[in-house]
């Protein structure tokens, strides 16, 4: 097994997760000499992964699927891809988007999301924190964002409005003040990056406000988008998506709000061809490539 920099990779790692909502990650080696009771374990997912030797990164192993991954050969194939965003960006328990995009169309994923973020100040952490874990010697190809739904949740995150051009002071308390602020910064912490932003699907758990979501940041955060020029894939006003995904629990989600593995590669199929537009290119999902 060799990685990326073609080392030989000498020391492969276990963890499994026992927890939807709040993922504990286990040394299974440690874990199980310890004699560590189990018993309340609802599922059982094993990951197997290793670390670099010059990146330092974590990669991830998939192993129902190191003889059949289906790989598209396009433009996103050897790009440096940075992602922020909240736990759906995240997902400390399936490969997410940013897992899916390595493992079918070989980008090289730096996925700084956090569970819980916010795009709003004054809420806890933001995706702007994101960015001081991002990674200074990379050169970024793509970034990719998505956020919102926990100021949504958190009800009392004001969304505010889009500012005039010209304006360089924004009002951080309001997810359309921060919003301006990230995609400033990003414009000129990084200008040759393709960035786009995900307007996440609607979601139905947990008592989220799903009229708010759709009815004002939605439309706020198109505003926004259009406003400093950012792409954005609209998973809320999109037929073609919600034909194919559905946020009820047990469908495409766990909880009605954070995808399970379906979901995400339905969520995939639909991410890499919207990344392909950032450049004008043609990328296709590859579930159309499946045999």
């Amino acid at each position: 097994l060799y990685d990326s920099n073609r080392e030989l990779v000498t020391n492969v790692r276990f963890y499994v997760y026992i927890d939807h909502w709040n993922p504990i990650q286990l040394d299974i080696t440690r874990n199980l000499e310890s004699g560590k009771d189990l018993t309340d374990v609802r599922y059982v997912e094993f990951q197997a992964w290793f670390t670099e030797e010059k990146s330092g990164r974590a990669v991830y192993i998939d192993n129902m699927q190191l003889t059949d991954t289906v790989m598209v050969d396009s433009v996103l194939t050897g790009k440096n891809v940075l992602f922020l965003g909240d736990s759906i960006s995240e997902s400390g328990c399936f490969k997410a988007w940013a897992g899916e995009l390595a493992e079918h169309y070989g980008v090289n994923r730096y996925n700084v999301s956090a569970s819980g973020a916010v795009i709003a100040s004054g809420q806890g952490h933001r995706l702007m924190d994101q960015l001081s874990k991002a990674p200074t010697d990379v050169n970024m190809d793509y970034i990719i964002l998505n956020g919102g739904v926990n100021d949504v949740w958190l009800g009392d995150t004001p969304m505010g409005q889009v500012t005039d051009s010209g304006v360089t002071v924004f009002d951080t308390t309001t997810t359309a003040g921060a919003m301006e602020e990230l995609f400033s910064t990003l414009k000129a912490r990084y200008p040759d990056a393709k960035i786009g932003f995900i307007i996440n699907y609607n979601c139905c758990g947990g008592g989220f406000d799903s009229d708010k979501f759709r009815d004002e940041f939605a439309p706020m955060a198109r505003a926004v988008c259009e406003k400093w020029e950012i792409p954005y894939l609209d998973l809320v006003d999109n037929a073609a998506f919600n034909a194919e995904f559905s946020s009820a629990i047990g469908s495409h989600t766990y909880d009605g709000v954070h995808a399970n593995q379906e979901g995400y590669d339905i969520l995939t199929n639909h991410i890499a061809p919207f990344m392909g537009t950032l450049t004008g290119d043609t990328v296709p999902a590859y579930r159309d490539l499946e045999s």
